[in-house]
């Protein structure tokens, strides 16, 4: 199977996005919350059902009502479409346009199918596609954690499960069996009452035919009454009609009234505007003479404050510039120093991982010890006093007294956890001495990296400002003095001539409109004559239809449809109950044919149930004794495969990686054995990857593996180490691996790159 693209629409911080991956290594990059394991969550959701959510609808864009994945892989040479919906119930696998399965279990089997497995939460988040920071946790965990984890996921905590569940079903069958013969008695009695329901049934059937026809009769005279009421109705709504359009034409009638009187008004005004006009047309042009000077020095002025604010703003940069320039070279300083520190500070540092590694060693000798010590005592508590082995019943031909014996090793255990005690005790003291120089060690890198980086941009402020202090020396030379006065000076003889320019333009838009009014006056005139004739045309209509109209006749027949009706739903009201008790009858006549049914398979039922019994009990057997076997063949498998990857990843075949019974994790090299807790960071990861990509060989027959942050918590040469190696793993047709840094970059040509912003995610091709 090869994932071949991935959209998603509303889908956490993606909006609409399509990413498109290739066979092969794929790198999905960029910085921490930028929606790069989303993409992955959203493979396991369309794909494994899978979703580390308490809902589905969290998985929905903020803002949104839904979301939705659509995963398209390559099967055999044929291209499937699984789509499924977060916040409704939407799930299905398309195949060309047509839906091959529908309905979330039915998309569950799907899958199962093709990677060979049902449960597919448990195969995606510990197998496939493993969530971010938990590749090595599960490695770390107590012993029947790690039982209760990988047995579950191996299926051979299934066997175990499945002999206890089997003696529920067995008592189950048995309780059957029992259960079966009481309902023979049962279903005996039911059957006697066929007869009489039959009776009943013809009885409440012809009853129900009367009714119905009665109901037909009442039907048909509502059906005229109602006919009739429509036709007076129809009467009034004429009448109430007629009357609102008298009211309307004589509203209407009133404004145009209105009208006239006020256009009369506004004629006469433009007359009387027009012989004032010619006395106020010599300050009018004086007036726009001055607004054109006004208008030229105001260009003038606009320019100098522009200039002005460009020289105050660049004052102002050239002050924090100043202010920068001092603190860029106090980090350079800080840097300086740092840079100094370093050495002692990484020397600390090895002294630590030593003492680190020290205090391990103690404390599992004084664990084994204490284990020893505590056995000592339990078989000194079991010696009777004379000589007799606790173990064999029987005198110890080598020890004249147990007692002592005993005594003797428990105080050499007892003075062997002490003097252990003690290292620990000074060990995790010269620990915490020491236990500051990681975080000190990279306060020194992060001081010295931000120092180098001060240098270079206090040479970029040092040029800038330069440049600043030209350009204010060139915008003095440009500001032009004295246009502020000269401005003042015009505006305010301009000012005392507003008021006659604008008794000016009142009174041209009064005179031109002289035409126009004489016009208006003239057409209000006819249209009120016109509307004095519609009303007189409205006033008669509306008393014809009064006339005609009879509201007596309307009344009776609204009180007769409404005892008509009345009537109508007694009746059928007796229908719907009728109706009631046939159904009744039947169900009851339907339940007694049933139990007749059911009788005749009661016996037969009971002698199969037998059987099954028999069948539970001899598989019960079978799967106590098969349980172990599996668990050793099944952890042999994997170790194997995990083995020839741990050593393909370190390139070292000396070394050796084992996984036992127990599940714990250790790693062989030459004649001394390290379990997981011993591993340093890149070799728990790399153990770890070795045995989850061993799983997802055995396990799955996707040929597909997700790595969330493979890298994660390593430093950088530790990171383009184990990229390399992760690069170079073979057994898988697609790997896309998810990761914050560039390590994987330049190892493969499928590059995808996530940013987020404004708080949505987008995807990229290609290289930085």
């Amino acid at each position: 199977m090869l994932v071949e693209e991935v959209r998603l629409r509303n889908f956490k911080s993606y909006a609409d996005e399509t990413v498109e991956f290739q066979p092969g290594v794929n790198a999905v990059l960029g910085e921490n919350g930028a929606g790069k394991s989303t993409i992955i969550e959203g493979v396991g959701f369309a794909l494994f059902d899978s979703y580390p959510y308490r809902r589905k609808e969290d998985l929905v864009r903020r803002g949104e009502s839904d979301g939705k994945v659509e995963v398209s892989v390559s099967l055999g040479g044929e291209r499937y479409r699984v789509v499924r919906r977060c916040g409704s119930s939407q799930h299905y696998v398309s195949r060309g346009g047509s839906r091959v399965v529908d309905g979330n279990t039915d998309v569950r089997d799907w899958t199962a199918s093709i990677v060979g497995r049902s449960d597919l939460d448990d195969l995606f988040s510990e197998v496939v596609g493993v969530p971010q920071g938990t590749f090595t946790s599960s490695f770390s965990e107590t012993e029947r954690r790690r039982k209760d984890r990988f047995e579950a996921l191996l299926g051979v905590d299934e066997y175990g499960e499945a002999f206890s569940k089997l003696n529920g079903p067995k008592k189950a069958v048995e309780g059957e069996i029992d259960g079966l013969n009481e309902r023979r008695i049962e279903l005996a009695t039911e059957a006697r009452d066929a007869e009489e329901l039959e009776e009943r049934r013809e009885e409440i059937s012809g009853e129900l035919v009367s009714k119905r026809e009665a109901v037909g009769e009442v039907v048909g005279v509502v059906e005229e009454l109602e006919g009739e009421r429509e036709e007076l109705r129809e009467g009034r709504e004429e009448v109430r009609g007629a009357g609102e359009t008298v009211r309307t034409l004589e509203e209407r009638l009133r404004g145009e009234r209105s009208s006239l009187k006020d256009a009369e008004s506004d004629l006469e005004e433009a007359k009387e505007a027009a012989e004032e006009l010619e006395g106020l047309e010599e300050r009018v042009e004086e007036y726009r003479q001055l607004g054109e000077s006004i208008e030229g020095l105001e260009e003038k002025d606009r320019r100098n404050r522009r200039l002005e604010k460009e020289k105050s703003e660049l004052e102002k940069k050239l002050s924090r510039l100043e202010g920068r320039e001092e603190r860029l070279r106090d980090e350079v300083e800080k840097g300086e120093t740092a840079k100094q520190a370093l050495p002692e500070l990484r020397e600390k540092l090895e002294k630590l991982k030593e003492v680190e590694g020290e205090l391990e060693g103690l404390k599992l000798r004084r664990q084994g010890v204490e284990t020893r010590l505590e056995s000592a005592r339990e078989s000194l508590e079991s010696v009777d006093g004379e000589g007799t082995c606790p173990l064999l019943d029987e005198e110890c031909p080598e020890v004249e007294s147990l007692d002592a014996y005993f005594d003797d090793l428990i105080a050499e255990l007892e003075s062997e956890v002490e003097l252990l005690e003690d290292g620990v005790e000074e060990a995790e003291e010269r620990r915490k001495e020491l236990e500051g120089a990681r975080d000190e060690l990279q306060r020194a890198k992060d001081r010295v990296a931000k120092g180098e980086e001060a240098g270079e941009t206090l040479e970029e402020v040092l040029d800038g400002a330069g440049e600043i202090e030209e350009k204010v020396e060139g915008l003095d030379q440009e500001i032009d003095g004295g246009v502020e006065e000269k401005l003042e000076e015009l505006r305010d003889r301009r000012s005392s001539l507003e008021e006659a320019k604008e008794r000016y333009d009142r009174l041209v838009t009064k005179a031109e409109g002289l035409p126009e009014s004489e016009s208006e006056v003239e057409r209000l005139r006819v249209e009120v004559g016109e509307s004095e004739e519609e009303v007189r045309e409205a006033k008669e209509r509306l008393e014809e239809a009064r006339e005609s109209f009879d509201q007596e006749r309307l009344k009776e027949v609204e009180e007769e449809l409404e005892k008509r009706r009345g009537g109508m739903a007694g009746l059928r009201s007796d229908v719907s109950n009728l109706k009631e008790r046939l159904k009744e009858v039947e169900e009851e006549l339907e339940e007694v044919r049933e139990a007749e049914r059911e009788l005749e398979e009661v016996e037969a039922r009971m002698s199969e149930r037998q059987g099954v019994r028999d069948l539970l009990q001899t598989y019960r057997g079978k799967i106590r004794d098969a349980a172990p076997f599996v668990a050793r063949e099944m952890v042999s498998q994997v170790e194997a495969e995990a083995d020839e990857i741990f050593s393909s990843i370190m390139g070292d075949s000396t070394q050796r990686l084992l996984w036992d019974d127990s599940y714990l994790v250790r790693v062989r090299e030459g004649g001394r054995e390290k379990e997981f807790p011993q591993l340093s960071g890149g070799e728990q990861m790399a153990a770890a990857l070795s045995v989850r990509l061993a799983l997802t060989r055995l396990l799955s027959r996707a040929g597909v593996v997700f790595l969330d942050e493979p890298t994660e918590n390593m430093d950088g040469e530790r990171k383009r180490w184990l990229a390399e190696k992760i690069v170079e793993v073979e057994g898988f047709d697609q790997v896309v691996v998810v990761s914050h840094d560039d390590s994987f970059d330049a190892l493969t040509e499928n590059v995808l790159h996530v940013e987020k912003n404004d708080g949505v995610s987008k995807v990229r091709e290609g290289g930085l």
